[in-house]
């Protein structure tokens, strides 16, 4: 189990689209390319070949657009490397330009200040956690494999506990060599030929199957949250038994034993009428039936604006 998902600005350049053939269903594929630079927490960068799939919602990107990239990434073999001076492959899973016009003096002025990307890994725990060079952090391997330009590329993470964080100062955590992990935190640096390093702000340790949860047993013990809405006696009178009620006729005679209780309503109306005939003065003809109250008015939404555009 691996996964390499880096998120974070870049600025693209020099875009090119690119058609690739499947070798079993002859079916062209497009893509486009842009050249980007990664910045990394020790002021320092590296080249980066983006790919983004071509379709009518992904045109081509105006050179000089900064854009908010999710992405996968795959290192580049050392000879390519070489040759075409790029580090790493970025999958673009997702892709959004930042407004304004690149070619506009101000335009660096409107784009994001947080230019160092994060990276979330999950992978399997190489070396041992070692005390590095500046003798206050710990350090320790985690090989990852990417998808980049149709292939999957297996590479190493160099995942650092910062010294000067006080969470891993005194006592970083030291992950099982083999086990699988899960770490996420800005990218610090280059440690080797395409091997970046990752500052770890977080740490999930030992991911995989819980062999010791328990079987799901066939009803749940948990209560239900609907259950308490719901009647104990669900049985509904018979539709003989309310026709005869709304006639004013007796109900007919049930095999229930339920005791039946007057509703309140019924008992505050007998009250009424025990009132009144104590109190003659209340005796009156209460004249015409009132009709209904008039529909009370909507109250306008807190939200509807003051301007022109929202006068009736």
């Amino acid at each position: 189990m691996s996964s390499f998902i880096i998120a974070g600005n870049f600025s693209l350049n020099l875009s090119c689209k690119v058609f690739t053939t499947n070798p079993t269903t002859r079916h062209q594929t497009a893509h486009i390319h842009y050249l980007s630079d990664m910045h990394l927490t020790n002021k320092t960068s590296i080249p980066v070949e983006v790919r983004v799939f071509s379709n009518p919602a992904n045109p081509i990107i105006t050179d000089g657009t900064v854009v908010y990239i999710i992405t996968k990434v795959a290192a580049v073999p050392p000879l390519v490397a070489i040759k075409h001076n790029i580090h790493f492959y970025l999958e673009a899973m997702s892709l959004s330009p930042y407004p304004g016009n690149p070619t506009d003096p101000n335009y660096d002025d409107f784009t994001p200040d947080n230019i160092v990307p994060w990276c979330w890994a999950i992978g399997l725990v190489a070396t041992e956690t070692l005390l590095l060079a500046d003798n206050k952090s710990h350090g320790f391997d985690l090989s990852v494999s990417g998808y980049g330009c149709d292939a999957t590329v297996g590479s190493s993470i160099r995942c650092r506990f910062e010294g000067s964080n006080g969470c891993w100062a005194h006592s970083p955590l030291k992950p099982n060599v083999s086990s699988v992990i899960q770490v996420c935190g800005p990218l610090a640096g280059i440690f080797a030929s395409s091997h970046l390093e990752l500052m770890i702000e977080h740490i999930i340790l030992s991911l995989g199957t819980n062999t010791d949860a328990s079987p799901i047993s066939d009803s749940p013990s948990k209560k239900r949250k609907y259950a308490a809405v719901t009647p104990a006696n669900t049985t509904l009178p018979s539709p003989t038994a309310v026709e005869a009620t709304a006639q004013g006729l007796p109900a007919p005679a049930t095999t229930s034993t339920t005791t039946l209780i007057p509703p309140m309503a019924a008992v505050e109306d007998s009250a009424a009428l025990s009132e009144a005939t104590l109190n003659p003065a209340t005796d009156r003809d209460p004249g015409p039936t009132a009709g209904p109250s008039p529909a009370t008015p909507v109250k306008p939404s807190k939200y509807k604006g003051k301007g022109k555009s929202s006068k009736v």
